[in-house]
């Protein structure tokens, strides 16, 4: 790894896009003056705060690569080279790393994976993707996605903007199901891509959320952006230039003690949104252990505990929530599902709408919470 020479801004950020688009070596050039909350932090760890995702989608690297950064010399504080991670920030600090992150792509492999083909033509393909796959490989992890998958039925895709996902338009996070499209042709996957930038491309996701959600429909309008401190993770941000603006409407299909079962549209597709989203306004999707949808125990001896003992359907109502929470924790599957997936088709215009049900986990929980005494039911998917 070479430390890249000192060329304007401008200049690095067309070399940087260039890049992407081809796979190869990523030259990072970020500077972020310290402000008060970073006041006392480790050199460290104000670097995971810097905006990676700005150079690379995918881009999140753990501690210790940041600390190797460090050692090697590729940051510099107030125009000096840092060598010390445990270095204390002070306000008014500018701490610049400037490194090229070098990249050997390989071809995914072919991969026989249970994904079911929905509709397929010439220019298009409509996959019903099952929790536990990837939508695409990653730099550290070549197989067990949708596009090895294609690979072995040798679907013929274009490798588009980036190797590593040919065809893909969207995507669906590794343990969200359901409905996704892919491009078999380069003139599809442009015109889908501008679809989805005008909205044309309507996506209906089902979740069962803990909590029960008062009002019958929202929209959810806050900004999102890579974690301050957990490279992992999406968070609502208020800065603009370490976020991008979301928008996420839900309605209310069922209510029951302790969950409620929605329905929600994307406006806008960010990574994780309608996870970062639910969790941001207090219900998170049940099962999403990233975004505080796990303890299902705990939550549910909390919400037995406000309910009277007294109360008519009580033992009920105790037994399925312990049921529920048997289900929820037997894995890591988030309650989320891409349901309905509608578009013009890419070439001749037609419209095009899918429509597909759940995985077992999910549809063994909603059974369950269907013999609830107190099922409300508010709305029809």
């Amino acid at each position: 790894m070479m430390k890249s020479c000192m060329i304007c801004h401008a200049v690095r950020n067309r070399i940087n896009n260039y890049c992407y688009n081809t796979g190869m070596d990523c030259v990072i050039h970020h500077v972020e003056p310290v402000t008060e909350p970073w006041s006392g932090e480790r050199l460290d760890t104000f670097l995971t705060s810097f905006p990676y995702t700005k150079f690379d989608e995918f881009l999140a690297p753990s501690r210790s690569q940041i600390q190797k950064w460090i050692a090697d010399g590729f940051v510099m504080v107030n125009d000096m080279v840092a060598t010390n991670k445990s270095r204390k920030m002070k306000v008014g600090d500018n701490v610049a790393l400037d490194v090229v992150i070098k990249r050997e792509l390989e071809t995914p492999p072919p991969e026989n994976l249970d994904i079911e083909i929905v509709y397929e033509d010439e220019e298009i393909i409509v996959l019903n993707k099952p929790p536990g796959i990837n939508s695409h490989p990653s730099y550290n992890a070549l197989t067990g996605s949708v596009v090895n998958f294609l690979y072995y039925k040798n679907v013929r895709i274009p490798i588009g903007a980036h190797p590593l996902r040919p065809g893909i338009v969207h995507r669906l996070d590794k343990n969200t199901s359901g409905l996704m499209v892919v491009a078999k042709t380069s003139r599809s996957m442009a015109t889908l891509m501008e679809m989805i930038k005008r909205r044309e491309v309507e996506r209906i996701y089902i979740a069962i959320v803990f909590g029960e959600i008062p009002t019958d429909s929202g929209t959810i309008e806050a900004r999102i952006g890579r974690h301050d401190t957990d490279r992992k993770k999406m968070a609502v941000q208020v800065a603009e230039h370490r976020s991008r603006a979301a928008r996420t409407h839900y309605r209310v299909l069922e209510r029951y003690p302790g969950f409620t079962y929605i329905a929600c549209k994307l406006d806008t597709g960010r990574t994780h949104q309608i996870r970062v989203h639910m969790s941001h306004i207090g219900y998170p999707v049940a099962g999403d252990l990233l975004y505080g949808g796990r303890k299902a125990q705990d939550r549910i001896e909390n919400k037995l505990k406000d309910m009277s003992k007294k109360k008519a359907g009580y033992q009920e109502t105790e037994q399925i929530l312990h049921k529920v929470s048997g289900l929820i924790s037997s894995d890591d599957v988030h309650l989320l599902h891409a349901a309905k997936l509608s578009f013009p088709h890419p070439l001749t215009r037609e419209p095009l709408s899918f429509k597909v049900p759940p995985h077992k986990k999910f549809t063994d929980v909603l059974a369950l919470l269907h013999e609830m005494p107190d099922r409300e039911v508010v709305d029809a998917f």
